[in-house]
C-alpha cells in the first residue's frame, strides 16, 4: 500500500471528513461503478484510479487507520481545516501509531473495536455491480436491492467433429469426445475480482477454459456431415444465462478394407495359384460375421462372388450382400521344393504366351 498520509483521501472519494461509514460506502460504490476497469473495457487509466479509490475506502473504513490519518493530516472532527503546526501533527501521528499498536495487541473482535472488514465490504459492493439482484420469497417480501443488476447472457455454442467408420454409421456406435469449454473460475467463483483487483487465475473474466470428456451415442444410419446436439455442454452462461450447446459434426472416414454401395459391402480376399486352379474353401469376415466361402476351381484374378444377406442391416431389418473380389498372390518364402515344382510347371505348361509378331 502506498504512503497514503500524503494523499487527500476525502477528496479522492469526493466526501467530507465528517461523513459517516454509510456515506463512505455510497461514495465508493458510485466511483467503483464509474472506474472499475471491467466496466470500462480494461482501461488502464481507470484501473489505476480504481486502485486509488479502493485504497482510500480501505483506510477510511478502518476506525484506527482513519483516526491515525486524521491526526496526521490535522483534520478536526467537525471541519476540514489544516493544522498549521506541522510538528504538532507529526507528534499526533507518532502518538496515534503507538495507540494503534496498543489496540492491535488487545483481543477484541472487529465489532467490538468498531473496525469494518473492508474485504467483505468491497466484495459486497462490487458483486452488486456485476451480478443480478436475488429475488426474495413471495412469503417474505422485502424492498428490492439497490445493487445494479447485470443482464443475463447465454453461453455460446461449441462446434466440433467426430470421425466414425461407414460400418459405425450404419450400425450406430458410442464415442467419447474431448471438448474445450468454459467453466466458472474456481479461484474467484465467477466474481472476476479479488479484493478489488482482477482475479490472477482468470484475469478478470470470471471463467476458465477446461477440457471435458463427454460420452456421445451416435445413432444408426447417420449421414455424412450430420449434426448431433448435446444440450447444455457448451460455454457457460453469465448472470443466470443458460449454458450453450455442443454440436458434433459427423465425418464418415474412408475404409481401406471395405467399400460400400447402399447396404452392399465390397472387399477383397487373397488366394494362391494352386487354390485358384483346384478351388478351396475360405473363411471370410463379413458385417454379419465370419462365413465359409467356396472358391471354385479355375478361379481367375479379379473374379467376384456374391454372399447373399451378408452385408449391412438397416433399422427395418433389410440386409444387403457381401461382394467378394478374388486376388491371386504368390505365397512368400517359397521352399526349394515349391520353387522346383513351379519350374517344372513352367517347363511343361502348354499355356505360355506366344511371341507377338512385329
Amino acid at each position: 500500500m502506498s504512503n497514503y498520509f500524503y494523499k487527500d483521501l476525502y477528496k479522492i472519494l469526493e466526501i467530507e471528513p465528517t461523513d459517516d461509514t454509510a456515506k463512505i460506502k455510497s461514495a465508493f460504490r458510485k466511483l467503483a461503478r464509474k472506474y472499475h476497469p471491467d466496466l470500462n473495457g480494461g482501461n488502464r487509466v481507470y484501473e489505476e484510479k480504481f486502485k486509488e479509490i479502493s485504497e482510500a475506502c480501505e483506510i477510511l473504513m478502518d476506525k484506527d487507520k482513519k483516526k491515525l490519518y486524521d491526526s496526521f493530516k490535522g483534520y478536526s472532527s467537525l471541519n476540514r481545516t489544516i493544522n498549521p503546526d506541522r510538528q504538532k501533527a507529526q507528534r499526533a501521528y507518532k502518538t496515534s501509531q503507538e495507540n494503534t499498536k496498543t489496540h492491535a495487541s488487545t483481543d477484541k473482535t472487529d465489532k467490538e473495536s468498531g473496525k469494518s472488514n473492508f474485504s467483505d465490504v468491497l466484495n459486497d459492493i462490487l458483486e452488486g455491480l456485476f451480478q443480478e439482484n436475488k429475488t426474495h420469497s413471495k412469503n417474505n417480501p422485502t424492498p428490492k436491492s439497490k445493487k445494479t443488476a447485470k443482464k443475463s447472457v447465454d453461453g455460446s455454442d461449441i462446434t466440433s467433429e467426430v470421425e466414425i467408420t461407414y460400418l459405425e454409421a450404419i450400425s450406430g456406435t458410442n464415442r467419447t469426445v474431448n471438448i474445450l469449454h468454459t467453466e466458472i473460475c474456481p479461484n474467484c467463483g465467477g466474481k472476476m475480482f479479488i479484493n478489488g483487483s482482477n482475479c490472477p487465475l482468470c484475469q478478470g473474466s470470471g471463467e476458465t477454459s477446461i477440457h471435458k470428456k463427454i460420452n456421445v451415442k451416435i445413432p444408426k444410419n447417420i449421414k455424412q456431415n450430420a449434426k448431433i446436439r448435446i444440450s447444455g455442454e457448451g460455454n457457460r452462461g453469465r448472470n443466470g444465462g443458460k449454458n450453450g450447446d455442443v454440436y458434433l459434426i459427423v465425418k464418415i472416414k474412408n475404409d481401406e478394407k471395405y467399400s460400400y454401395d447402399g447396404l452392399n459391402v465390397g472387399f477383397e480376399t487373397i488366394i494362391y495359384p494352386h487354390e485358384a486352379v483346384f478351388g478351396t474353401d475360405l473363411s471370410v469376415a463379413t458385417p454379419q460375421g465370419n462365413v465359409i466361402m467356396k472358391i471354385p476351381a479355375n478361379t481367375t484374378q479379379g473374379q467376384k462372388f456374391r454372399l447373399s444377406s451378408h452385408g449391412l442391416k438397416d433399422d427395418k431389418g433389410k440386409i444387403g450382400d457381401a461382394i467378394v473380389t478374388v486376388r491371386i498372390d504368390l505365397p512368400e518364402n517359397l521352399t526349394n521344393e515349391e520353387l522346383g515344382l513351379y519350374k517344372k510347371l513352367a517347363d511343361i505348361s502348354k499355356h505360355r504366351k506366344k511371341e507377338e509378331k512385329v
